[in-house]
């Protein structure tokens, strides 16, 4: 049985006030790519992390909720 290994295809950071965010698209073992939003911070002298995966079939809805939201936070 041979295992894949999942591939990188985009990687960037923002670093934020208290927290980095990591922003990176890879493929599945399946070979199916998706996003995955990786927050750290630090809190009590420990670091937490948070991560959200998105796959490719839920993109579409995520790309028009998060354009709306983002012309709304613009507004004045």
């Amino acid at each position: 049985m041979e295992t894949q290994t999942r591939e990188q295809l985009y990687s960037d950071k923002v670093v934020a006030k208290g927290r980095t965010y990591f922003i990176d698209v890879k493929r599945s073992a399946r070979g199916e790519p998706y996003l995955a939003i990786t927050e750290t911070s630090r809190r009590d002298g420990a670091f937490q992390r948070q991560r959200i995966m998105v796959f490719k079939e839920q993109m579409k809805d995520l790309r028009s909720n998060l354009r709306r939201a983002f012309e709304i936070m613009e507004q004045p």
